[in-house]
């Protein structure tokens, strides 16, 4: 199954106006295994690996407009692994380490990673005005 199979074609041509270099027709879906989705508590919708978006099935249940903006989300981070995804894994987690050698909490920390900063915003262009 891939990301595509999940959409409409009309949600299929908005992530790719949103992540141009990524097609939902290319990118495998697969379920979050559930050790993922435990995430030591924190509990992770979905996660980008090269060339697949695991997803939990709680996102399944997100309403339309939401689950659609979620994988604009994840197809964003699997742009960003184009450059190089040992560069991008080593950053994220440096970013993440850092802020949680400061104090910060997992939120916190999670929230100041660059990668998950350009995410969000083409998560909240996916979901378009409220």
């Amino acid at each position: 199954m891939t990301v595509a199979d999940l959409l409409t074609e009309d949600e299929r041509r908005l992530l790719l106006e949103l992540v141009p270099s990524v097609d939902p027709r290319r990118v495998t879906a697969g379920w979050l295994p559930a050790w993922a989705r435990r995430g030591g508590g924190i509990g992770a919708l979905a996660v980008a690996w090269p060339g697949v978006v695991w997803l939990s099935p709680k996102a399944h249940g997100l309403p339309r407009r939401s689950f659609v903006a979620l994988l604009a989300h994840e197809l964003t981070h699997l742009r960003q692994m184009q450059s190089g995804f040992v560069g991008f894994l080593s950053a994220y987690a440096v970013t993440y380490l850092v802020g949680r050698a400061k104090g910060r909490s997992h939120l916190e920390a999670y929230s100041e990673i660059p990668a998950e900063r350009l995410a969000r915003e083409v998560q909240a262009k996916a979901l378009g005005p409220r």
